[in-house]
């Protein structure tokens, strides 16, 4: 699998483990809201009730819950959840052995857990689970002490306002975690499906690149042996006593050729293995025009000799021109392109290299006169499938050269314009 494909695998678990953080957040920023929200009117409500011992329990919690956002604002999140959790449950504690078991304040405790368990997530549920324990030991407390300790909560019509407010407190946390819950779960749904779709197209490319690659291996082992074989044929012909020294001198000519076949097809292997694993980086630099063009005449003084091709470069630049790119992959690029128009012209034929500025960019080109691609053909190069075909003096290749010269292509955020008719010939060109 390339590091492409992992770096999406990655990214699928760290989005869902985002996910959770972000829910945490969100629930700790809510309830820091809700508290300071009831503390505010629970106050009050106190106030007018004439109870100032639960009005100043909730005045106080107004103010912890103060501290626990600005311990939040200094970036201590779960510091800030926990102090925040331990001054909810010390307070509904306070509020409960004030008002007694009958003002149903403990109601508020079932509340607090499903809180606590969606803010503290992960590892942190070991948390949750401490402070629920907390909980349900205040449960029992409060059931055992049962009466309340305030006078004013003996008073019925009192304790009649006390289950009024505390009935309806708690039925709005319960609403309001509900549409915190769904909201959640349309997020978590929202993201399984992107993770699916992602999912999806992962496996679809790595069948895909597992097919290329059986396919390419099938092609290589196939071409590579051929030259192996009739070099080892012209190396025993050499060493035979009897073979003429003009003899010798062809067959190492051959010899030669087919190292140099070799060699082509193995940089050409290389390349794309490295491409396709990550291994390959794109290091994108200040290129002068003049190195690219100095390449191509060295080159190309090397590749045309076996077909008397004749090459006509065009590099139009000034003095101390550069381009942004990675030399070596547009080196190779326009190598590969090079001996592909090589392999499909005649012999004696001309194959024309151009270079010039193209609007704020500039273009490279490779022309040819030779066999061309039929339509077939090349809907096969535009949808990036690779194929092999005979050049012009029956060449092998090995299918996947112009599929590189793609592959630096898009590293460069370029593409490969083909243009050609059957039987007249070829134009290739990229801009960078």
């Amino acid at each position: 699998m390339s590091n492409k494909n992992r770096f999406s695998d990655n990214h699928i678990i760290s989005k869902s483990t985002h996910l959770l953080e972000e829910n945490a957040q969100e629930i700790h920023k809510w309830l820091l809201l809700t508290v300071s929200i009831f503390a505010l009117v629970f106050s009050i409500i106190s106030v007018m009730l004439s109870d100032y011992t639960q009005a100043l329990i909730s005045i106080t919690s107004l103010l912890f819950a103060y501290i626990a956002h600005r311990i939040n604002r200094k970036g201590f999140l779960y510091a800030s959840k926990l102090f925040n959790s331990i001054q909810i449950i010390l307070t509904i504690a306070a509020i409960g052995l004030l008002s007694g078991i009958n003002s149903l304040a403990f109601m508020y405790f079932f509340t607090i857990i499903i809180s606590v368990l969606l803010a503290f997530q992960g590892k942190q549920k070991v948390t949750a689970y401490i402070l629920i324990f907390f909980i349900l030991l205040i449960l029992i407390v409060l059931t055992a002490v049962g009466d309340p300790l305030g006078l004013n909560h003996w008073n019925p019509e009192h304790l009649f306002l006390d289950r009024l407010s505390n009935i309806m407190g708690v039925a709005t946390s319960c609403i309001l975690i509900l549409i915190f819950l769904f909201k959640t779960i349309n997020k978590v749904h929202g993201q399984l499906l992107e993770n699916t779709d992602l999912l999806i197209e992962n496996n679809t490319k790595l069948l895909a690149a597992n097919y290329t690659r059986d396919q390419l291996m099938s092609v290589i082992a196939h071409d590579l042996r051929a030259p192996m074989s009739s070099a080892i044929m012209t190396t025993e012909a050499c060493l035979k006593e009897d073979t003429s020294e003009e003899s010798k001198r062809k067959m190492l000519l051959s010899l030669h050729d087919k190292a140099n076949q070799i060699l082509t097809m193995t940089d050409q292997l290389l390349d794309w293995s490295r491409s396709q694993t990550g291994n390959l980086s794109c290091e994108i630099a200040a290129v002068p025009i003049e190195q690219l063009n100095k390449y191509i005449q060295n080159w190309t003084q090397i590749i045309g000799d076996s077909k008397l091709i004749t090459f006509e470069i065009d590099f139009t630049f000034d003095i101390g021109e550069t381009v942004l790119c990675d030399h070596n992959m547009i080196e190779t690029a326009l190598r590969n392109l090079i001996s592909n128009a090589v392999k499909f012209s005649t012999a004696g034929s001309t194959v024309k290299i151009r270079s010039l500025k193209n609007g704020g960019k500039r273009s490279f080109e490779v022309e040819d006169f030779g066999k061309g691609i039929n339509e077939k053909q090349l809907k096969k190069l535009k949808e990036g499938i690779s194929f092999t075909t005979l050049g012009t003096n029956n060449e092998k290749g090995n299918g996947f050269g112009l599929q590189l010269v793609q592959e630096f292509l898009r590293r460069h955020h370029s593409h490969l314009d083909i243009h050609s008719e059957f039987g007249k010939g070829s134009v290739f060109s990229f801009k960078l």
